[in-house]
């Protein structure tokens, strides 16, 4: 909620105090830790001076106009534009998040995706199979591929690019700014300096960050220099996110500067596109921006049709003449300290930049399989199914197999929200049938190999206090024959015979056998 504009004495005050304990916060001699602050005090005084919260009657949706289907793009027609395009390419992908929703301290790339890959060996491999592309039409210059790390991430990404037994001479790894959290409620920094509170003091501040930092360490003049002037950014988790001809030739034909994927929204999706400025341009919006009074109005899926992938094309030339000048809203994010003390963390989205190109941005939209993040192991549940999805080798991608929307998954936090939880109590994902629409698993569950769901809605629940351990190779059907707690006992659900059997184990570990009559 905006709180009244601050008076000028006021913000003179705020700042005059930031300033001074910042001091203690810039490394001495360290040209990146005195970069960093000074950029944090552009945003902190943007947050001090502007409000967060949208006027929400100065916006709109996004008109037809200012978005196009994918399959209105032009194909590229030959080898040779083919080649030019690729001459031009450079891949940046944000990698500057911890997997802490799935419980995991290292980075998210880190994570095993599928077929023993994490996500960084993933988009690894994919960009191999691109270079590999250039050299068939006779290339010998290699596509650059950035990873944009955080502090929180960079050390463990180099240990993994430095191990790695096939050579990565085309990866370039540079970092996000590190900026201090703030308190609520006195906005003073958290950290007292630069090297207090490693844990939660610091944040990176969002992925707009990455222009002034790719020009600070001369990386966007390099690439300018040798014709890299086509740039696609996408986070590191979203599988489906790989580089695609047709939206590059849009910028390389001098449509457009500045082109974000959008793809149909969902409830479960985020932010969006709209238009301000009585039209004149485009902007990000997000929940944290709209006022209480109109989240369930943002929310609608009528209203609000699209939704924003990250997946971003920028024209770096366009970007470097609008640097100093670059506008991008505010995400004031609240959050609290591992003591429960209220803090929080400005940061500025990569999406937003949209807002700077008036009449040079464009909207693309595209298929929902190039939006295929992993926000939680639920994702993970539908990524490593192999009825959902199959491992094309060919182009490393995996492709969705499931006509139609996934089966939606619910899984219990407590239980299977840690990845080391998922993996230890579902060691391999069921045999999902094509009749599937819902799955939910809660409580202590474990699962065993083998299993098969099927029917509409799939539920595996166990009551407190109770475990439900399901045998290798069971079929567990649907709803209507969900397994649950009875007599104090612990069940486990099998096929015998073509007929449903529940087997309970009683507290004394005997077996009793209740034969069901429906046959499968």
């Amino acid at each position: 909620m905006n709180k009244a504009p601050r008076s000028k004495e006021e913000i003179e005050n705020i700042l005059e105090m930031f300033d001074n304990k910042s001091k203690a916060l810039i490394k001495i001699g360290d040209a990146e830790s005195e970069r960093d602050i000074a950029i944090y005090r552009k945003i902190f005084y943007q947050f001090l001076t502007e409000p967060y919260k949208v006027v929400w009657e100065n916006l709109r949706p996004m008109p037809a106009e200012k978005q196009k289907s994918y399959d209105e793009l032009t194909k590229v027609l030959n080898e040779n534009e083919r080649k030019s395009l690729l001459n031009r390419l450079v891949v940046v992908k944000l990698n500057g998040g911890l997997g802490t929703t799935m419980g995991c301290k290292g980075p998210k790339s880190l994570v095993e995706l599928s077929n023993g890959m994490n996500f960084l060996e993933f988009v690894l491999r994919q960009h191999e199979i691109l270079n590999e592309e250039l050299k068939e039409l006779k290339e010998t210059k290699e596509i650059p591929f950035l990873l944009m790390n955080s502090f929180c991430t960079d050390t463990q990404t180099k240990q993994y690019l430095a191990n790695r037994e096939k050579p990565t001479n085309y990866v370039e790894c540079f970092c996000q700014s590190k900026c201090p959290r703030i308190y609520a409620d006195t906005l003073e920094p958290v950290p007292k300096q630069w090297d207090d509170c490693p844990d939660d003091g610091w944040y990176p501040p969002g992925h707009a960050n990455i222009f002034p930092i790719m020009a600070h360490c001369g990386l966007l003049d390099r690439l300018l220099a040798e014709g890299r002037d086509i740039a696609f950014f996408a986070n590191i988790d979203n599988t489906g996110a790989v580089f695609d001809e047709r939206i590059a030739k849009v910028l390389a034909d001098g449509v457009t500067d500045y082109i974000l994927e959008v793809t149909p929204r969902t409830p479960a999706d985020g932010g969006t596109l709209v238009e301000i400025d009585d039209g004149y341009r485009l902007t990000q919006l997000e929940a944290p921006h709209v006022p209480d009074e109109h989240q369930e109005e943002f929310r609608s899926l009528k209203k609000f049709k699209t939704f924003n992938t990250n997946n971003i094309w920028v024209n770096l030339r366009a970007v470097k003449e609008k640097l100093g000048q670059l506008k991008l809203a505010m995400l004031a994010n609240e959050k609290r300290l591992s003591n429960g003390r209220p803090i929080l963390q400005l940061e500025q989205s990569i999406g937003d930049v949209i807002r700077n190109f008036p009449g040079r941005a464009l909207a693309v939209n595209v298929s929902r399989r190039r939006f295929l993040p992993v926000k939680s192991t639920r994702d993970l549940f539908h990524l490593r199914s192999k009825c959902l999805f199959s491992f094309d080798s060919s182009l490393c991608l995996l492709q969705k197999i499931r006509e139609g929307p996934l089966p939606e998954v619910i899984l219990s936090t407590e239980e299977f929200g840690a990845l080391t939880n998922f993996e230890q109590r579902i060691p391999e994902i069921p045999k999902i049938k094509s009749n599937v629409e819902k799955i939910v698993i809660t409580g202590n569950v474990f699962l065993g190999n083998g299993i098969q769901f099927n029917g509409k809605n799939v539920e595996i629940i166990a009551e407190k206090d109770k475990c439900i351990s399901i045998s290798d190779n069971s079929i567990i059907n649907s709803k209507e024959e969900e397994y649950k707690q009875q007599n104090g006992c612990q069940q486990n659900g099998e096929i015998n015979n073509n007929k449903k059997v529940n087997i309970l184990l009683d507290m004394n570990g005997n077996d009793k056998f209740l034969l069901k009559e429906e046959i499968i």
